[in-house]
């Protein structure tokens, strides 16, 4: 990466996914990515296989600009990401600057409860397809999607891909 960019992670403060996070956070670092993680609580997020990330921030103290990627990271406690109403106008502001937003997993509810998927096409774990059309969107089946600036992926399996893709947009 020429500039140096800047990604918001956002994590269930309790059992989010480890492999998601790391396959990420490590893509997106080892190209020279400033990476901020922000949750719902200060302190160590905790994994769902033991992993502990120091939280940066709130999420109520970040702005959407001050990022050129919003990352949402899944996992068994994901419902305080995709039922949060502050992330929801958090991710429509960002929408709204064309930054880059990505979700695995079951966290790209929060992209469909929000608004932004409405006319997008994304990928979620299949249980939640139905979730993803309610929310106007047009859920693909794919491992992993890009509509514009909407990055999603079905769910662990698909974390290396999914970073991959991540790194590529913010190459551009």
């Amino acid at each position: 990466m020429n500039k140096i960019k800047k990604a918001l992670v956002i994590l269930p403060y309790i059992g989010f996914r480890d492999d998601e996070y790391l396959a990420v956070t490590k893509k997106l670092q080892n190209d020279g990515a400033e990476i901020t993680i922000a949750s719902t609580n200060l302190g160590y997020a905790s994994g769902m296989m033991g992993e502990k990330v120091k939280v940066d921030t709130l999420m109520e103290k970040v702005s959407p600009k001050d990022f050129d990627a919003i990352i949402l990271i899944s996992g068994e406690g994901v419902g305080e990401i995709i039922h949060n109403s502050f992330i929801h106008f958090f991710l429509i502001q960002a929408n709204q600057l064309f930054k880059f937003i990505a979700a695995i997993g079951r966290a790209a509810l929060a992209l469909a409860y929000a608004g932004v998927l409405v006319g997008r096409r994304a990928t979620v774990a299949g249980i939640a397809s139905k979730l993803v059309e309610e929310g106007g969107g047009y859920y693909t089946g794919k491992d992993v999607e890009r509509d514009a600036n909407i990055i999603t992926a079905s769910g662990p399996q698909a974390a290396e891909e999914f970073a991959l893709k991540i790194k590529e947009a913010l190459l551009k």
